[in-house]
């Protein structure tokens, strides 16, 4: 299975996942505070989701230096989701995160992968130089 085809495949399931969390939160939860912790997970879910397609569009396009850096990206972006995310998911649903601090290293993972991102980009296109 090729790099891209992974990452469409990825981000397609975390779409499916985000738009059902999405309308859980709007339609399945009356506290407040719960419903505004899943509307965010669901939020940057979805945000993210949409990042794999870019990283599967990037692969397609990169030689391997630059497709080391949007692999790098892309699995960033689902240890974000699946921490940042899913925390808030779970706060939602028990009332409760039991690890604290994942929620902050989900969102220091989105940042990496962003970061990754750009360090893949700015080497986008570049041609080698010959001496």
């Amino acid at each position: 299975m090729t790099p891209s085809r992974i990452w469409i495949i990825l981000g397609a399931i975390n779409a499916i996942i985000a738009i059902a969390a999405g309308a859980y939160s709007a339609h399945g939860i009356t506290d407040d505070k719960a419903a505004t912790a899943m509307a965010t997970a669901a939020q940057y879910h979805m945000w993210h989701s949409f990042a794999l397609f870019i990283i599967a569009w990037l692969c397609g396009n990169a030689d391997d230096l630059q497709m080391k850096w949007f692999k790098r990206a892309g699995w960033l972006f689902i240890a974000g989701i699946l921490f940042f995310s899913g925390s808030l998911y779970g706060f939602a649903l028990t009332g409760s995160i039991p690890f604290p601090l994942i929620t902050p290293l989900g969102g220091f993972s989105f940042i990496l992968g962003w970061a990754s991102l750009a360090v893949g980009a700015f080497k986008f296109g570049r041609k080698p130089t010959s001496s």
